[in-house]
């Protein structure tokens, strides 16, 4: 008989081929354009074999509209006051209440079914505002706390479980290094309500987040700022 922590091979199939099981967490858009650039770059191996074969009458491929240089270029490193005014630049304006919600697991039963719902809503937003990644790694610790339980149980009655990196690809379908990101960015920001509306992508903040720990244990005025939602 299944239960809420079997491995639900299904899923794990499904998650090789979603943009979470990648070890660098692009955005959506980034993604797209990645996609793009290696689709022309086929098409553009294709064409040169035509025209080798039958000559100028071949149509070129069109090249893609989207900048595949801004994808690659490396953030600048920011500190202090120049980091606070960057973060404060790329905040949005959006009201958390127009915000689709993370389910939230209230046991080890329904954990499950909560973050494969709540990844839906990640995917959706995850690319708009911090605050689904941000709910969503809270979520992903919550259940980390009752998966470690679970597996101290289990181990007391003589049975062994997988570990929570392995259950979390079979059975929700993101990779484990995607889900120890969102849980560190969730710990870090999570509890400064404004970091909630900061609308850049969250590769770069979590390349970021130590810097802004930093920031916010050093500047009283940057937390201060971060901790209100006005």
């Amino acid at each position: 008989m299944a239960t809420p922590m079997d491995v639900d091979i299904h899923v794990m199939r499904d998650a090789e081929t979603q943009g979470e099981g990648y070890p660098y967490n692009w955005s959506r858009e980034e993604m797209q354009t990645i996609q793009d650039h290696k689709q022309y770059h086929l098409d553009m191996h294709d064409y040169l074999e035509d025209l080798e074969y039958y000559g100028p009458s071949v149509m070129k491929p069109k090249k893609p509209k989207n900048n595949l240089s801004e994808t690659t270029k490396t953030k600048e490193r920011l500190y202090g006051d120049q980091l606070h005014a960057y973060l404060k630049d790329n905040c949005k304006t959006i009201d958390d209440k127009v915000i689709p919600q993370i389910p939230v697991a209230s046991s080890l039963e329904n954990v499950k079914e909560c973050l494969v719902k709540g990844k839906q809503v990640l995917n959706n937003l995850r690319s708009k505002t911090m605050a689904a990644c941000i709910d969503y790694g809270s979520q992903l610790n919550l259940a980390f706390a009752m998966y470690e339980t679970a597996v101290k149980d289990a181990a007391k009655e003589g049975r062994r479980m997988v570990p929570f990196k392995q259950w979390i690809v079979a059975n929700v379908g993101i990779s484990d290094g995607y889900a120890r990101k969102l849980r560190r960015v969730s710990e870090i920001l999570g509890q400064y309500r404004r970091f909630r509306k900061l609308g850049l992508p969250f590769s770069e903040v979590y390349s970021r987040v130590r810097d802004i720990e930093n920031l916010l244990l050093s500047n009283p005025v940057a937390k201060q700022y971060w901790s209100t939602n006005n």
